[in-house]
């Protein structure tokens, strides 16, 4: 499988959209409910969203995944319960050759969690 798309990659900073989440429009990402929310960080800053959506596709359908920053973004899924899911199955896992951190979003937006300072609401 592979994670970087050789045309049309996002610069590192750049917010970008899945293609499940371009699909949907305007939706804005607070519009979900926090326990939708999955923060993920530490993966490479060449990664994209398209990245996140394929990586984070095995274990369901992400509804949403933007790359915030380079190395942060979130994946967004239908349920909170799969949002946990990912959370625990995905933590530690492989994107790129970097191992991700993965946490609820509330948690970093309170600036708890793994380590973090903070997130995005």
């Amino acid at each position: 499988q592979a994670f970087f798309a050789e045309a049309g990659a996002e610069p590192p900073g750049a917010i970008g959209l899945s293609p499940s989440a371009a699909a949907m429009g305007e939706q804005d990402i607070n519009s979900f409910d926090t326990s939708q929310k999955v923060w993920v960080g530490n993966f490479p800053a060449e990664a994209t969203s398209e990245d996140l959506d394929a990586h984070f596709r095995q274990l369901g359908e992400p509804v949403m995944c933007l790359v915030m920053r380079s190395g942060t973004g979130c994946v967004v899924y239908g349920t909170a319960e799969e949002a946990d899911t990912a959370i625990s199955a995905f933590d530690g896992s492989e994107i790129g050759g970097s191992n991700i951190k993965t946490d609820s979003w509330a948690a970093k937006e309170k600036g708890g969690g793994k380590g973090g300072k903070g997130g995005y609401g």
